[in-house]
């Protein structure tokens, strides 16, 4: 009998013996870090939807959706990470200021998907960076417009993530499978018609109230 066994054999004896002491208090401290992670988690997404709500110049809507705006919170429950939560927070500020018109329940699901990386790749492709970048009408009369397009565009997406090119690959892949984007006729990749929804709704900022 192993070290690791033995120790968990004594454990189960003192367990029995104290009449379930042991896993009582391995329950109860187990159920703080969860109550203090999930606590957390909640604030983030809390102080994150009131300044962008701050920030666009409005305030919570008396008439907005009670149920969008639950089902947001459940979704988005425990997420901890940055990038994630910045698409959880664009939704649920949106959703409190009745700015939920291009909201759709299916994107739940695409955000449970998608890793803290895919969502740096997505954002930089759907920005107004990328939208940006050209080439000029020499490099197009010389046929040169697709080569300098593309690599362009893999260059502004490999020095604004920081990532490896292996890394962005992975992201490509995930967010391909998922219907976001797609390669274009220039062999570059761009955000597809329901990646262009998506991207309004959970990425692009809240309209700005005029004063």
């Amino acid at each position: 009998m192993n070290d690791l066994m033995h120790a968990h054999e004594i454990i189960q004896h003192i367990d029995q013996a104290t009449g379930g002491f042991v896993s009582h208090s391995f329950e109860r401290l187990g159920d703080h870090y969860v109550d203090k992670a999930l606590g957390y988690c909640r604030r983030k997404l809390s102080d994150r939807t009131e300044e962008k709500i701050r920030e666009a110049g409005q305030r919570a809507s008396n008439e907005f959706s009670a149920r969008l705006v639950y089902d947001i919170l459940k979704n988005a429950d425990g997420v901890a990470a940055d990038e994630i939560v910045e698409l959880w927070s664009t939704l649920l500020a949106k959703a409190l200021t009745g700015d939920d018109k291009s909201i759709r329940p299916m994107y739940f699901d695409i955000i449970a998907k998608l890793s803290p990386k895919d969502c740096v790749i997505f954002a930089l492709l759907g920005g107004n960076e990328i939208s940006d970048i050209s080439v000029s009408e020499d490099e197009k009369r010389h046929l040169l417009e697709q080569v300098e397009l593309r690599t362009r565009r893999n260059s502004f997406i490999e020095r604004k993530s920081s990532f490896s090119v292996t890394e962005i690959s992975f992201c490509y892949d995930a967010l391909e499978r998922l219907g976001l984007i797609e390669m274009a006729p220039m062999q570059y990749r761009h955000l597809t018609i329901f990646g262009k929804g998506f991207y309004q709704a959970v990425c692009a900022p809240l309209e700005k109230k005029n004063d």
